[in-house]
């Protein structure tokens, strides 16, 4: 997968938005259900963030709208790291520990905030992975 500067400042924007104050485990394991999903889906990463209703801090303002704010785009820039090691991890030979639709966060698909029940979260293709901080994170069974 090619991540390029443009990627990776999505990335961050998204991690800061969704996980800003979820330590770096939370946001490490978003960086990973936004790969999963563009990987499995064959999307791009845009794609993924922009498809309707997937990520509430792009439901009333999109990741475009966000990306042109240059006060938030320097916010951002203080989850590169994150997501640069989040990156490395995912696409390590590490990795290979964890077969592609294996119970574990390194393939979860999908995320909620402990606050919220998503009606998808209970179809029986949802496999509860792990609860990081304030998330809840999921493998849908392919």
């Amino acid at each position: 997968m090619t991540i390029t500067s443009a990627i990776l400042a999505m990335l961050s924007m998204t991690v800061m938005l969704e996980a800003g104050g979820e330590g770096t485990m939370g946001q490490r394991a978003v960086v990973y259900t936004i790969l999963n999903r563009a990987a499995n889906a064959d999307m791009s990463i845009h794609e993924v963030l922009t498809q309707p209703k997937q990520y509430s801090c792009y439901d009333k303002i999109g990741l475009d709208n966000w990306m042109a704010n240059p006060r938030y785009m320097v916010d951002a820039r203080e989850y590169i790291s994150v997501v640069s090691k989040a990156i490395q991890a995912w696409d390590s030979p590490v990795r290979s520990l964890f077969p592609p639709g294996g119970l574990s966060v390194f393939n979860a698909t999908n995320y909620h905030s402990k606050d919220v029940a998503p009606w998808w979260s209970k179809s029986s293709k949802m496999h509860m992975v792990a609860g990081i901080n304030n998330h809840i994170f999921y493998v849908e069974e392919r």
